[in-house]
């Protein structure tokens, strides 16, 4: 009979080898979601145009929306994404607003959120720090390493297709607008 010591030996190797078969396994396949390609921009729905129209507003992106307000900004950077890239590390510019998760009773109205955070984010590319300290609590020049998988697709989307020292427009989240600056 074979000694309970060396059953239970024989039991701890075999489990870490199938635990390591597993993690090469998931290793060898990347930690992305599935990304469109760069050509869906042209299949999506035309927004019509006249030559009399107003001019569009800055792009504004809401991950409550079925589609962003700007898709081909949002595929484009969507499209320029490292795809080996799993972090990033980002500061963030919050303006909450009346609704948004987190924010207090007496937040300001969405409109005028939406206009602050413009106002912030053109501050931000200059300054990023004053724009920080003047957005809602919350904002921070730097709030850490970031994975994939942790945001919004959408505003993952745009967050790991910016490049390195690119500040964002505003942003529509749950929590309320973000300007989001790309650290690395």
């Amino acid at each position: 009979m074979i000694p309970d010591r060396v059953l239970k030996v024989v039991w701890g190797v075999a489990t870490l080898g199938v635990v390591g078969v597993a993690l090469t396994i998931s290793l060898d396949k990347p930690w992305v979601s599935p990304q469109p390609p760069k050509d869906a921009a042209a299949d999506a729905p035309e927004a019509s145009t006249s030559a009399d129209a107003a001019p569009a507003a800055e792009p504004v992106l809401d991950v409550d929306a079925s589609l962003p307000s700007s898709p081909s900004l949002t595929l484009d950077l969507i499209g320029s994404s490292d795809a080996s890239t799993r972090h990033v590390k980002v500061g963030v510019v919050l303006v909450q607003f009346a609704g948004a998760q987190g924010a207090l009773p007496t937040a300001r109205p969405k409109a005028s959120a939406l206009e602050l955070a413009r106002k912030l984010a053109d501050e931000a590319k200059v300054d990023f720090h004053q724009a920080v300290t003047h957005g809602d609590s919350g904002s921070a020049d730097d709030i850490g390493r970031i994975g994939r998988g942790i945001l919004e697709p959408q505003v993952e989307g745009v967050v790991f297709g910016m490049t390195p020292g690119q500040t964002s427009e505003p942003i529509e989240t749950p929590r309320g607008y973000w300007v989001v600056k790309r650290l690395e």
